[in-house]
């Protein structure tokens, strides 16, 4: 099954339980990048546009306080969104750490439903990982074609991506062989 996305806020989308959006870095002084910014804005116009009525925003403490997601809840309040509509994940650090607590948190809230916002090079691992977990998940992207990126980023942010996206691939297959040889040892034991 091909990873459905849809890369453009205009598009009509399957209908999700919640919004589920992935921290970006947050600049000295508690300020939210760029990234993180155009996530917010994105899915700020996707919960006015009606696509769901939960934003859940993943994203732990990196280089600068305070969390990813507490920048992200303060973003949306001042784009007009009720704090009543929003859910935090502080823990995360990583995209499978993101993917694992919102599992957590959509299971506590009986949600099987997310459209994951991120940006467009990231959303096939995001998918991914999300799905590994047991989401029924879509993707959905801001329209920048080069997600603010230039030059010699850009092409740094595809290959990261794309290495991170191989140890994605392999451990999940190990994940899936461990449970696999785990189950045969319970059944012969």
């Amino acid at each position: 099954m091909r990873p459905q996305k849809v890369d453009h806020e205009t598009a009509a989308v399957p209908e999700s339980e919640v919004i589920v959006v992935l921290g970006a870095r947050v600049l000295e002084g508690g300020l939210p990048s760029v990234a993180l910014q155009r996530r917010v804005r994105h899915a700020v116009k996707l919960i006015q546009k009606g696509d769901a009525k939960w934003l859940l925003f993943s994203g732990g403490t990196g280089r600068h306080p305070p969390s990813e997601a507490s920048v992200m809840k303060r973003l949306a309040q001042s784009y007009g969104i009720s704090v009543n509509q929003i859910i935090l994940d502080e823990t995360a650090t990583s995209t499978m750490q993101n993917a694992a607590a919102c599992a957590r948190i959509m299971q506590s809230h009986g949600w099987l439903t997310a459209m994951i916002v991120t940006d467009g090079y990231h959303l096939k691992r995001s998918l991914l990982a999300f799905r590994h977990f047991g989401i029924a998940a879509v993707g959905n992207s801001p329209k920048d074609k080069n997600h603010g990126q230039v030059g010699w980023r850009w092409w740094y942010l595809r290959a990261r991506e794309l290495f991170a996206l191989l140890w994605y691939l392999i451990w999940i297959k190990l994940e899936r062989l461990r449970q696999t040889i785990n189950g045969i040892r319970q059944f012969f034991t």
